[in-house]
């Protein structure tokens, strides 16, 4: 698909299969459970657009809930039933704002991997080390 912004996302299974010690924040939508990737391809010019929006998203990184609640009150209702399809989002993101929206789920669990605690900084080192 053709994107201004492309997100991974990371399945629960695959990030607690390879590295079940790494607390992650997931949610349940319609796919599956996930966490967000750490890894995000953007359009510079869309940042510039919408340098707003993205502080704010940024600012709620840990809060899915109230990322989602941004996307209005179907998108939060279906993510709290577990209904909410990544499509979706898509589709509401492309409606709400100037860019096109493209998510990833990604079958690489190290793009989940925060470095913001002491110990998910050693685990990249080791990662990275191989």
């Amino acid at each position: 698909k053709k994107g201004d912004i492309y997100y991974s996302f990371v399945s629960k299974e695959i990030n607690e299969q390879k590295y079940p010690e790494i607390q992650r924040t997931y949610v349940k939508l319609s796919e599956g459970f996930f966490t967000g990737g750490n890894l995000a391809l953007v359009n510079p010019v869309t940042i510039k657009r919408n340098l707003k929006e993205f502080t704010k998203v940024t600012s709620l990184r840990k809060k899915p809930l109230h990322i989602c609640s941004l996307l209005g009150w179907n998108c939060f209702f279906k993510l709290l039933v577990g209904k909410l399809t990544i499509n979706e989002i898509e589709n509401r993101i492309n409606r709400m704002f100037s860019f096109k929206a493209v998510g990833i789920i990604s079958p690489y669990p190290e793009v989940g991997i925060d470095v913001d605690k002491p110990s998910d900084l050693e685990l990249a080192r080791e990662i990275l080390s191989k």
